[in-house]
């Protein structure tokens, strides 16, 4: 929950339990759990339209030229990506997602973006707990955004030894929206991707006159044959047009 929408003292994340009972449907639960809500670092998730400066618009994410800001794509930075992902290693329980984030600045109400930046980033969590009874904890967080790049459209995964890897859209006004990931080792500096980023797959063409949608969500999931590799799926264009994109499917894992 960003405490700019929805009136919490803090920017946290809000956990719930749901319990579904098929052969008796009204024994269902859905209950926020007791240690939620999950205090975060302070994150804005407010997209300003690249046009007015409004704090809520799709036409978010540069794209090179013959793109015209009225093309420009979604970044959907008002909720958590696909997906939340599960892993238990030895006991040692993950959860792990992330979202679109603000690393720029808000531009004041009614004025136009050239006074202030908005510049799309990922930002990811993982939560921790050692005990099926225990409470779940941030083990860490970070948002990534090491250049004047757009990230966004994000889908975090950890695999077996209890590395991050995220994969997410990228664009500019220099750069077609193509797919790259990036990472972090269980023993990396906190709230860093210190691995770096790879470019998965360079677009060649922009998005026209599609109401701004892009995704809307994209996936990342671990292979289970090895509980290692990752699988990362995001579309893409070759051609300049209209619902012209294609699909990658490509996988990584780390050394």
């Amino acid at each position: 929950t960003d405490d700019a929408f929805a009136g919490d003292t803090a920017d946290a994340l809000r956990l719930f339990d749901f319990h579904a009972d098929f052969a008796v449907p009204g024994n269902s639960t859905f209950l926020e759990r007791p240690e939620s809500p999950l205090a975060v670092a302070s994150f804005d998730s407010r997209n300003p339209d690249t046009t007015s400066g409004a704090v809520t618009s799709r036409a978010d994410i540069e794209e090179p030229a013959p793109a015209v800001p009225a093309d420009y794509l979604d970044t959907i930075g008002d909720r958590l990506m696909l997906r939340l992902q599960y892993f238990n290693r030895g006991g040692t329980e993950t959860l792990t997602s992330c979202q679109t984030v603000n690393a720029g600045t808000i531009p004041p109400p009614g004025l136009s973006p050239t006074v202030a930046e908005y510049r799309a980033a990922t930002r990811y969590y993982i939560l921790q707990r050692t005990t099926p009874a225990g409470s779940w904890s941030v083990q860490d967080q970070g948002t990534y955004s090491p250049d004047s790049t757009e990230r966004w459209m994000g889908s975090t995964a950890v695999d077996n030894a209890g590395n991050l890897a995220v994969g997410y859209s990228t664009s500019s006004t220099s750069v077609f929206p193509s797919i790259a990931y990036a990472g972090r080792l269980l023993t990396d500096p906190p709230g860093t991707l210190a691995q770096g980023e790879a470019t998965m797959f360079a677009g060649t063409g922009v998005q026209q006159l599609t109401s701004n949608r892009w995704g809307d969500y994209t996936n990342l999931s671990l292979d289970p044959a090895d509980d290692a590799t990752f699988w990362y799926t995001n579309q893409y264009y070759s051609t300049t047009g209209q619902f012209l994109w294609k699909t990658k499917v490509g996988a990584f894992k780390f050394a």
